[in-house]
């Protein structure tokens, strides 16, 4: 029955996974395009005000989810009176989040003496408001695994975004192309999700059912409330001391950065939180699919960190333009925590699937302490010297602490999760070492010179994995990784090019060759856990 089960996980969590990663393909291009075309129309303090409104509304609009997203996915069984007093709980936290943005707004105007952040807050107080009638309707997508449909959804929603903010943005409008592209991106998500997904919230509230979901969703908000603080105190901190054209700098080097990561990334996550929480009561398997998740996200994050340092000085000529160049070392400083950021994003869902929404508040507690305390000794170096402190502490202190503490909590073995993620993360440290040495010593005009050392510390990166122990398990585990992922894509393009009968006619084929090459005594393997390659007997 647990065979059956992981089966049933990996097949919903690979097709998701693929659905998703797709759909991000698509939303990568229109992104890069919004970054290539804006970087052209608006200016670095354009980016810096709209930094700092976001760097605070992300906190308020944390008490708009209030934790309830995360305990619709994470709870096993959930009623249509649960989901109602949920949605509508979602609304009035948006409601009153819109009403105290608007209140605050004359006092932050008069903090950052700019008569502009009057109107920004509330336009983005209005949009969290608008947002939050779609918050269950994504959760609820999110648990049954239907993540093609919510790829679709966020493609077209962003597409439209991204045409009227380059409009606007080309009729002079400035900061405000931002504000109108942020405005019809989540208004039109809004009516895809109504229009996909079947269900309709009932007009009804129960305080009985939705109180032990609003106790679990209690300590989640606190612990988001906090992270989003924790992303946005860099942005405030660099604003107070240098100045919006310095914060519009730092912002678009983050943008630089979280593009790829929240691209490709971001679907791998959803599926892998989906997949953890389905599969949390059993040990063996949950502890099998995190720690191969880890690897998975390890081994892509380090690719992404490794050319991001090496071709840092052409993404940011190519992609924002020569006066951006400032933003490069900031640039390659977040590309050195982006190899760790997904994994501690991974575990916390694991302190989360465990249902110790306490032990999540706590580890936030102490994760912005350190954060604080690293942007304070920074400062004495300026805004680079605040981003390495920042991106330092979390490689060398948060995240180790996060994998000791999310382990010890989870009952997951340390000792073989590392034994497992090592050749990985040292082939990783060599290479960005190497990388990082090189791209100090190499003209940053020199095109030529950087792509031949990014593509020495790419082969390093491999080649280290062939000489350390199980490194080249792990190759051949993301190759067969990518095989999956080809075999779940092809028959959606061959059913394209030959129809459906042809594919249909295939895959009959297949399995009477399967029934023929068969072996009854054919000794039983472990069952594949979820996210993984199965593993083929000769």
């Amino acid at each position: 029955m647990a065979t059956a089960q992981t089966k049933s996980l990996k097949r919903d969590s690979m097709i998701g996974g693929v659905a998703a990663l797709l759909g991000q393909v698509c939303k990568f291009i229109l992104r890069l395009a919004t970054v290539v075309v804006l970087a052209r129309f608006l200016s670095p303090e354009d980016y810096g005000l709209i930094a700092i409104v976001t760097a605070i509304t992300s906190i308020l609009v944390v008490f708009r989810d209030a934790g309830l997203s995360m305990a619709t996915i994470q709870k096993p069984e959930v009623n249509q009176v649960e989901l109602s007093s949920m949605h509508w709980l979602n609304v009035s936290f948006g409601f009153l989040t819109f009403v105290g943005v608007s209140l605050f707004s004359p006092l932050l105007a008069w903090m950052y003496e700019r008569p502009e952040v009057f109107w920004l807050f509330p336009c983005y107080g209005f949009l969290g408001f608008v947002g939050s009638f779609a918050t269950q309707r994504s959760a609820i997508m999110q648990r049954e695994l239907r993540f093609p449909a919510l790829a679709k959804c966020d493609v077209l929603s962003q597409f439209a975004g991204v045409v009227t903010g380059i409009i606007s943005a080309a009729y002079g409008l400035g900061f405000w192309s931002l504000v109108i592209m942020e405005g019809v991106s989540t208004v039109a998500r809004n009516l895809l999700l109504l229009s996909m997904d079947p269900w309709r919230p009932s007009f009804l509230y129960s305080h009985k059912e939705a109180k032990p979901l609003l106790r679990f969703g209690f300590s989640v908000m606190c612990s988001n409330a906090l992270l989003a603080f924790s992303r946005g105190i860099d942005a405030l901190t660099i604003g107070q001391f240098y100045g919006l054209a310095t914060v519009g700098l730092f912002n678009r080097a983050q943008s630089l950065m979280n593009t790829p990561m929240n691209q490709m990334i971001a679907p791998v996550m959803s599926v892998a939180r989906s997949a953890i929480f389905r599969v949390s009561d059993d040990r063996s398997a949950f502890e099998s699919a995190v720690i191969k998740i880890s690897r998975h996200l390890f081994f892509l994050t380090s690719i992404i960190a490794i050319s991001a340092i090496g071709l840092a000085p052409i993404i940011v000529v190519c992609l924002l333009g020569p006066e951006w160049n400032d933003c490069t070392p900031m640039f390659r400083v977040l590309a050195m925590f982006a190899v760790v950021e997904p994994v501690s994003g991974l575990m916390l869902n694991v302190l989360i699937s465990k249902g110790d929404s306490g032990a999540l508040l706590r580890w936030r507690i102490f994760s912005i302490t350190i954060i604080i305390l690293g942007l304070i000794i920074g400062i004495q170096w300026g805004a680079l010297g605040m981003v390495t402190t920042y991106a330092t502490s979390g490689i060398l202190i948060r995240a180790p602490l996060l994998l000791i503490y999310s382990c010890k909590k989870s009952g997951i073995s340390l000792a073989t999760y590392w034994k497992r993620v090592a050749p990985t993360l040292l082939s990783a440290t060599v290479a960005l070492v190497v990388s990082y040495g090189l791209a100090f010593a190499t003209d940053n005009q020199n095109y030529l010179q950087l792509v031949f050392n990014w593509a020495i510390s790419l082969s390093i990166f491999i080649l280290a994995h062939v000489l350390l122990p199980d490194g080249i398990a792990v190759l051949a585990e993301v190759r067969n990784l990518a095989g999956d992922v080809i075999q779940t894509v092809s028959p959606k393009v061959r059913e394209k090019l030959l129809g459906q009968r042809a594919v249909l006619e295939v895959a009959d084929a297949n399995t009477r060759i399967d029934a023929m090459i068969k072996t009854p005594d054919m000794p039983s393997i472990e069952a594949p856990s979820p996210m993984t390659p199965s593993q083929k007997t000769p």
